[in-house]
């Protein structure tokens, strides 16, 4: 106990008094930074997932594309009066996804296919590009998120340090879709965040990686976000009666 402890160290030559006293010093040193270690791991592991914009520019890298030029203007629950549209800017080619409900819209490709415009139909929401995209009727179901610090990814050629976020979609304990996200802090960014890739895989394939370079959100509630939306107006020559894509 500590009172035999002490007396036992009381009765000790003064040497091993003091190799005795240093040594528990030690000790309790090394558990006051055992304890201090666990609390910052404690801290890190509880990091809240960011929110990424649901309006934004950037360059990005898509298997099957190449490098095009992408603006963002997501909404949930579209409508002809607020649409979920995206424009992606092809080298000599233009496509703008234009989604008025539920059920989807309308592609349009400007200067594609030798015509000046025709439309594609569009099969539900465009992708929502955000940390979970899942969404459940029930509110008491929340999507489990996962959160690994400094994974190092590839993007654009280059050797990145990002926060990785993960989770999956398992209806009925059946995994359909998986995604990891990988994003990096931003003081002068909107919602404090950057997305830097976006992978997902379907059905156990393998992984689709997104990457994403000079990514910059835009607020929504700005005079910015207002002016923003104005941008993805289906152009006049894509109006009336035009021809469908071949």
């Amino acid at each position: 106990t500590l009172r035999r402890s002490l007396s036992s160290a009381l009765l000790m030559p003064l040497d091993r008094l003091h190799l005795y006293l240093y040594r528990s010093i030690e000790s309790m040193a090394m558990m006051l930074v055992c304890v201090v270690f666990l609390l910052c791991a404690a801290l890190i592991l509880a990091k809240d997932h960011p929110t990424l914009p649901t309006q934004w520019v950037a360059e990005t890298i898509e298997p099957g594309i190449g490098h095009v030029m992408e603006s963002y203007n997501f909404v949930a629950n579209p409508s002809n009066d607020q649409p979920s549209s995206m424009w992606t800017n092809y080298t000599g080619c233009e496509r703008l996804i234009h989604v008025t409900s539920g059920n989807g819209g309308e592609r349009y490709l400007l200067g594609c296919e030798s015509l000046t415009c025709c439309k594609e139909p569009q099969q539900g929401n465009q992708v929502e590009f955000q940390i979970p995209n899942i969404h459940y009727s029930n509110p008491n179901k929340v999507v489990d998120v996962q959160y690994t610090p400094n994974v190092t990814i590839t993007n654009f050629g280059e050797k990145i340090e990002a926060d990785e976020w993960s989770w999956t979609y398992s209806p009925g304990d059946k995994v359909v879709g998986e995604y990891k996200v990988y994003t990096q802090d931003c003081a002068d960014c909107v919602n404090g965040v950057q997305l830097l890739q976006w992978q997902d895989a379907a059905f156990g394939s393998a992984f689709y990686a997104i990457e994403f370079k000079n990514y910059r959100g835009i607020d929504p509630q700005s005079d910015e976000g207002t002016q923003f939306v104005t941008t993805f107006d289906i152009p006049e020559v894509c109006q009336g009666n035009i021809l469908t894509c071949p």
